[in-house]
Order: structure tokens, then C-alpha cells, then sequence
């Protein structure tokens, strides 16, 4: 694996992020959410300030409203004291949070509570002492203004308490469940009363729910923004569509990278904006809000999780508030990230945890982009968490980066045209160091550049895929090289044909084609291998290979998880074995299939067939379309069909048909792969049988062979070919006397003769005989013999029988 580098946590000019590799591209995603924190329990106070837990400030209550303020940075870095009012607590079945209201000209000039103030510690007036009693965490978009939900900061304590290091002993509460709050009392914000709290699962619920006077409906205030992705192209819109089915939260465009070259900003403080990245680029994915505290080398953020994903490793980095959008319904900081300052290490329902001073885990992405007709090059280097791109549902993040880069580069939201490109992937486990590299052409009359971003996202995503729980890859490093050209580097098959017909063996084949532009017919010739005896009837069919092989169907594919568990090398040999989109897949289907060529690919089959052959086929264009054709279908039938030595039989046959096709017959004799020629018929239509007959007869047989009939092609079929197989009888003699000879005609025939003895009007087994070139011979003792000899049969030939042989041996 590539070491960790150990830059300095403060980026500078001079300075590189932390982690495995260095970067300069970015896809940004601001998650400035107010998430509902309810529970019980009280749990240790971990923040360095007073606090304030829930039971005090309860007691407190009672006498009424408190005043107080909280922490949050408007402008800048640095944090701003603004009003609040805590106004009650919020007692739900299994837990409580704080209602607060606040009247604070900035807060009312803006439109209410802002997203991206979560985490904002909220303090009250405790006799002259300032003590913390939580994080703001919810806002109302939809009725009143000013009111907020805060999370009691012990419930964030817990956290500490629970995952960092020395482990205590105190759990955070439960999550909570949406529903209607009622309050223990009426609260007066000024501009209304309410009575109750409706929390909302999301933001698209909450719109959806029509509230009462006295109700207030609170909703997340979660706010993903992406950055460096421009609004009106594909990769914003996939990864926002993403990201919501995700989280329910909504997406917005931002601003601001992921990789900070300008001076550091202040340590961390509670108010001051900060974010997590999980990557560092101009392009960056991660969460913005506020730190609630800081506790030595630990720091609290959010009150609310950013997915909820438990032991997470992604950058810490502090923010610098570039504005805050006011929005009646959705106002939202804008927090671009800025120096990284440590590592998040939990991601819980309550907030997230980070280490300052800890470096995370991230690797190198490299994308370097060539405009093939401009002559120009464009290279951007990135850091990607290697724990997130381990995690299924993020894993292929990186490509969505790479897209941004190829849209960058060509500066234009769709390309048209083609691209080759070859990605580059270093992964390892405990087994050692592998790489996956997929080479690769891209074409389209819409857009190019999304097919080099989809291999790679193809990668990532098998690698991330672990069903059974063996693999523990990690991500080393990425490499995707991209060349862009407006030219197409299309084409539409025509057809197929068999130029040679179709027999055992190697087969010609040409693939006719128009290229994209053109109206010439073109050419590919490719060899297709059909082993001894298979069916020579069926359909030819060529396809691009990225359509694969075929579909797998429960019945035919039963037990095909049987098998152990992949390793991570069979994981990237399977990867690296991928075929091209500009491979062609050749294959010929044995069987009595419908014929005919179109565009669609058929659908999978369970009836049991003869295995195909296929081939594949390297090509420098990218197929838009399958082409199939069938063979001509054949009935071949020999009388007889053992023949004696240099005798002759009747080929007859029948082609599916109505009209009249040259058939031409051959010979293929045992032990030679030559085709000899016997014959050529024309088989005449016949309408009453439905089909073209035709006869032949072929003599002068002296050996066991195969009978080839192939059909000619016709305007709808392809060269149909059927065979039979054809046994000719060996030609067997006896002769001598006391050296008895047995003679086997054709003459390489090698088995074992027996001989018969006639005992009066009886054939009793004599003795056998070893046959080797058609002779062998043995001896006979003194007397009268009548003997006939039976071959067995040999490869060459069937068995034969000679005729009555009388010899007498003195």
C-alpha cells in the first residue's frame, strides 16, 4: 500500500492534505442540516465549559423563559453571539430536547434558523454564568420563524464518552422516532402560540403536512450542497438524486473546494464552521455546520449525523462562512471548506466526533483528460477516503469526480463523439497488491464523456461488493486516463455470412457493416471454430460484448452460488477479463432456432440446448446493434448406411423451402479431416412436401466416412450443413496353408480377426488373429481346415466376413 504522507494539518501552498496521496479536483456536497436530537438519560458532561444538564435546566424552567444566546459564524470564521430564548423542554416518550425561539435581528433578517447552524452551542444566563445546555439541531421552515430544537449536550457528551478513547461507560440515548410533541405549556414567541410540535421525517414530508394554528412542524434542516459540479450537468443531477434517495435531505448547489491552499484559519472553538469531507479536491464530498465544543485533541460537531454511518475516517477541516442565504422557507449558510485540522472518526445519530491533529486515510485520484483535436491536456490530482469508497453506497463517489474533470476539460455539459480510456486501479488486501486496468472505447451522439466515468464506477462498485463478507480490499490508488474526440467511432452490422459454409473445424466468417457517416459497405473477417460433431444446424448471431454472453435463468442456472467465496485476486481477474465495447461476441447457437437478423436481443431461454460457440472479436469501432440468421434447415438420410467395400449408396434429403437451392455433397473419410467432393445436386422445390428434395448417389466407398450435404445460402438463410455417418464393411481374404495369411482391405486397418472352423454342419471359434496394416497371419497344424475369417471393425472400417477358405496342411 502507498504510506501515508504526513503533511501538515494546515494546508498552505507548500502543504498537502493528509492521507495516501495528494489532490486537486473536487465534488462538493454541503450537508448544513438541523436534524432532530431527542432522548434521555443524563450522561457525563464532556465539554471543558459549564453545562447544564437536563434535569437543572428543567428546574430552571419553571420560573419561565431563560435568556441566552448561541454561538454561530455569520461571516468569516469567526463566531457570533446571537440572542435565544429557551423557552421550554420537549418531553417525548423516550427522550426530551429544547424549544427555543430567537427574535435576534440577524436571525429575523435572514429568514429564521439557518441550515448550516447546526451544532451552534446554545448557552442560558445561569445567575451571572453562561453555561452550555445544547447544540441547535432542528428549524421550522413552514410556520413560524425564530423557533429552533436543540440537542441537550449531553446526549453529545455520551458520544465522547462512549467511542473515544478512555471508553466510559455511558451510552447515547435511543434515536427518536417522528410525531406530535404536545408541550407541557403554551409557548408565546411573539408572533404566535404554540401548543405543539409536529416532527417530520424530511423535509418533502413536512411540506406535505397541514398544520393547525398552535402547531409548529419541524423537519430537518439538512441542506446537502454539492460543489464544483455545475447545476445543469449529469453528474450534479445523478449525484443529487443520489444523495436524496440517500438522506430525504435537499440538494442545492454550492460553492467553494475541497482543497485549501490559502492561509490557516483559526483552531477550532465552539461557533466556528467546520466540515467533513470524504474527499479533498476541487471537487468535495462531505458536511458543513458548526463545532459545538472542543475538548482537548477531540472535537463535537452538528448535533446531527451526516448519514448516520457509525466508525466513519474522513477529513476534519475548518470553514469560512461565505454568506448566509436568506430564504423565508430555507435559509442556508454557505461554508466552503477550508485547512484540515483532523480526522472524523464517528458518524452517530447524536453528532460527530472527530480527533484533531489525526490524520485520515485517503488515496491518490488521478485524471488527466486529452483533447485529441485541440491538441490540449488537462490533469487533476485528488484525495478520496479510502474507508468511504469501501462503503457500497458511496463506493463509486470517484466517478462522479472524474466526470466533473472530463466535462471540465471539454467544457461543454454534453460531448458528442468518442473516448478511449484505460482506468487504473491499485487495491490490496492481506494477500497482497493487485491492479485492475480497463481499457476501453466510448461512443455516442449525445455524450462521450460519461462512459469513462461509468467504467470506473463499474470497478469501484464490484470491488466495494462483499456478500460474503471475505473481502477487505483497499483502494491504493486511481489512475483514469480519458482521450475525447468529436469523431464518431460507431457502426450498424448488416449481416453475416459464411463464405465457406459450416463445418467441423475452422469457418470463415464476414461480418458486413456500415461505419458511422457512410453508406459503403464494409467488411470484418473473423474465424469461428466448431469442434467435431457438433450439430451443424442452428443460428449465427453477432452482438456487441458489452450486451454479454447471454442472460442465466433460475432453472439453468441453478447452484451457480454453490461455489466458495471470491478472493480479491478472482475479483480483479473477473474485472480484467471484462470485454470491450468495441468487442463483437461471434457465436453459433446449434439448434432448430427461428432465423432472421434485427436489433433486439432476444430473451433468455430455459430449454435444454446443444453448448454454442463463441468467439470473441476485437474491432476499433463501437456496435449499435445484433445481427442473427439461421441456417438453412436439412434432412440428410443415406440408403443404406453400411455399404460393402467399394460399394455405393443413395444420399437423399430435403431442404425447408419453397424454392429450388444447389446442395453440394461430400465425403470426409475416417482418419483424414479433408472434405473430398462426390457430388452436387440441385434440390427442386417440392410443394406438397413442403420443402426442396434432392438424391445423389456416391460409390466407390472403401472406408468409413462421413457424409456432408451443404445447402447453398439464400436470400433469408445462411450454408445449412447436415451429416451422416456412413459404415463401409472391411473387404476380408484368407490365404497359404501352413502360414495361414488374413488379408483386411483398407489396408491401415488395425484390430483382430477371429477365425471360424467349420465341424460338420457347425462354425466353431477357432482362434483369433492380430490385424496390424491389414495383414496377420498364423499357423496351422497338419490336416484338412474349411475356415472363414470375421474382422471386427476398426476405426477405419466396419466389421467384414470373408469367404469359405478349404486348405489341407501336410
Amino acid at each position: 500500500m502507498t504510506p501515508p504522507l504526513r503533511p501538515p494539518l494546515t494546508s498552505s501552498p507548500a502543504g498537502r492534505p493528509p492521507g495516501r496521496g495528494g489532490a486537486r479536483l473536487a465534488v462538493a456536497l454541503l450537508l448544513a442540516a438541523l436534524l432532530c436530537l431527542l432522548a434521555a438519560a443524563p450522561a457525563g458532561a464532556a465539554p471543558p465549559q459549564p453545562t447544564m444538564g437536563l434535569a437543572e435546566l428543567r428546574a430552571a424552567l419553571a420560573s419561565g423563559p431563560l435568556d441566552g444566546y448561541f454561538l454561530t459564524t455569520m461571516k468569516g470564521t469567526t463566531p457570533e453571539r446571537l440572542s435565544a430564548t429557551v423557552d421550554s423542554i420537549v418531553d417525548y416518550p423516550w427522550g426530551s430536547l429544547i424549544l427555543f425561539h430567537s427574535d435576534d435581528p440577524a436571525v429575523s433578517a435572514i429568514g429564521g434558523i439557518a441550515a448550516g447552524m447546526s451544532g451552534s452551542p446554545l448557552y442560558v444566563d445561569d445567575g451571572g454564568t453562561d453555561k452550555l445546555v445544547g447544540a441547535v439541531s432542528y428549524g421550522d421552515w413552514f410556520t413560524l420563524q425564530g423557533l429552533g430544537l436543540a440537542t441537550p449536550i449531553e446526549y453529545m457528551a455520551a458520544i465522547e464518552e462512549r467511542y473515544a478513547p478512555p471508553v466510559g461507560l455511558l451510552a447515547p440515548p435511543p434515536a427518536p422516532k417522528p410525531g406530535a410533541l404536545r408541550l407541557p405549556r403554551p409557548v408565546d414567541t411573539g408572533a404566535a402560540t404554540v401548543r405543539e410540535v409536529v416532527l417530520a421525517p424530511s423535509a418533502a414530508a413536512a411540506a406535505g403536512i397541514d398544520a393547525a394554528p398552535g402547531t409548529t412542524v419541524m423537519a430537518p434542516l439538512g441542506i446537502i450542497e454539492i460543489g464544483g459540479l455545475r447545476p445543469q450537468g449529469d453528474a450534479f443531477r445523478r449525484l443529487a438524486a443520489r444523495l436524496e434517495q440517500a438522506t430525504g435531505l435537499v440538494v442545492k448547489a454550492g460553492g467553494g473546494g475541497g482543497l485549501w491552499d490559502g492561509p490557516p484559519t483559526p483552531d477550532l472553538e465552539p461557533g466556528s464552521p467546520g466540515a467533513i469531507l470524504f474527499s479533498l479536491g476541487k471537487v468535495w464530498v462531505g458536511a458543513a455546520g458548526t463545532v459545538t465544543y472542543v475538548n482537548g485533541d477531540r472535537a463535537m460537531l452538528f448535533g446531527h449525523p451526516f448519514d448516520w454511518l457509525g466508525p466513519v475516517d474522513a477529513a476534519l477541516t475548518g470553514g469560512n462562512v461565505d454568506g448566509v442565504w436568506a430564504d423565508a422557507m430555507t435559509p442556508y449558510k454557505l461554508i466552503s471548506p477550508r485547512d484540515v485540522k483532523g480526522a472524523v472518526v464517528q458518524d452517530r445519530y447524536w453528532g460527530v466526533l472527530a480527533e484533531l491533529g489525526r490524520e485520515p486515510d485517503f488515496y491518490p485520484m488521478t485524471t488527466t483528460v486529452s483533447l485529441v483535436d485541440e491538441g490540449r491536456e488537462v490533469s487533476d490530482l485528488t484525495y478520496v477516503s479510502g474507508w468511504f469508497s469501501a462503503q457500497p453506497m458511496f463506493a463509486d463517489l470517484p466517478a462522479f469526480i472524474a466526470a466533473q474533470v472530463i466535462v471540465d476539460a471539454a467544457d461543454a455539459g454534453a460531448f458528442p463523439g468518442s473516448a478511449e480510456s484505460t482506468a487504473t486501479v491499485r487495491v490490496s488486501d492481506a494477500s497482497g497488491e493487485y491492479t485492475v486496468v480497463r481499457e476501453n472505447l466510448h461512443d455516442s451522439g449525445w455524450d462521450a464523456s460519461w462512459g469513462p466515468a461509468d467504467d470506473l464506477a463499474g470497478i469501484l462498485l464490484t470491488l466495494a461488493d462483499d456478500p460474503d463478507g471475505v473481502l477487505d480490499p483497499h483502494i491504493d490508488g486511481i489512475d483514469l486516463q480519458v482521450a475525447l474526440t468529436p469523431a464518431r467511432r460507431s457502426a450498424r452490422i448488416a449481416g453475416v455470412e459464411l463464405p465457406a459454409g459450416l463445418y467441423w473445424g475452422d469457418n470463415p466468417v464476414r461480418i458486413t457493416y456500415y461505419r458511422y457517416g457512410s453508406r459503403d459497405l464494409e467488411s470484418l473477417d473473423a474465424t469461428l471454430t466448431i469442434p467435431a460433431g457438433t450439430p451443424l444446424q442452428g443460428v449465427l448471431s453477432v452482438a456487441p460484448a458489452a450486451w454479454g454472453g447471454g442472460g442465466c435463468c433460475s432453472c439453468c442456472c441453478e447452484g451457480e452460488e454453490t461455489g466458495p467465496p471470491r478472493t480479491l485476486a478472482e475479483v480483479v481477474e473477473s474485472l480484467n477479463a471484462l470485454p470491450k465495447n468495441s468487442d463483437l461476441l461471434l457465436t453459433f447457437s446449434p439448434g432448430g432456432a427461428e432465423g432472421g437478423g434485427g436489433e433486439e436481443r432476444s430473451g433468455d431461454s430455459c430449454e435444454e440446448a446443444e453448448p454454442g460457440v463463441t468467439v470473441t472479436v476485437p474491432t476499433g469501432l463501437v456496435f449499435r446493434n445484433a445481427v442473427s440468421q439461421a441456417t438453412a434447415e436439412l434432412r440428410l438420410s443415406l440408403h443404406p448406411r453400411r455399404v460393402p467395400y467399394g460399394g455405393l449408396t443413395l444420399a437423399e434429403g430435403c431442404v425447408a423451402g419453397s424454392e429450388d437451392v444447389g446442395v453440394t455433397l461430400y465425403r470426409q473419410d475416417a482418419g483424414s479431416d479433408a472434405l473430398v467432393q462426390v457430388g452436387r445436386a440441385v434440390a427442386v422445390a417440392d410443394p406438397l412436401a413442403g420443402c426442396a428434395t434432392f438424391s445423389l448417389p456416391i460409390a466407390g466407398l472403401k472406408r468409413n466416412a462421413t457424409v456432408v450435404a451443404m445447402v447453398d445460402a439464400t436470400a433469408t438463410r445462411l450454408p445449412g450443413t447436415a451429416t451422416r455417418p456412413l459404415t463401409v464393411s472391411a473387404w476380408v481374404r484368407l490365404a497359404g496353408d501352413r502360414r495361414l495369411a488374413v488379408r483386411v482391405r483398407p489396408g491401415d486397418a488395425d484390430g483382430t480377426a477371429v477365425l471360424l472352423r467349420r465341424v460338420g454342419d457347425r462354425w466353431q471359434r477357432f482362434r483369433t488373429v492380430a490385424v496390424t496394416d491389414g495383414a496377420g497371419t498364423t499357423t496351422l497344424k497338419p490336416g484338412t481346415y474349411v475356415l472363414r475369417a470375421r474382422f471386427l471393425g476398426s476405426d477405419v472400417c466396419g466389421p467384414g466376413t470373408s469367404p469359405l477358405y478349404r486348405v489341407t496342411v501336410r
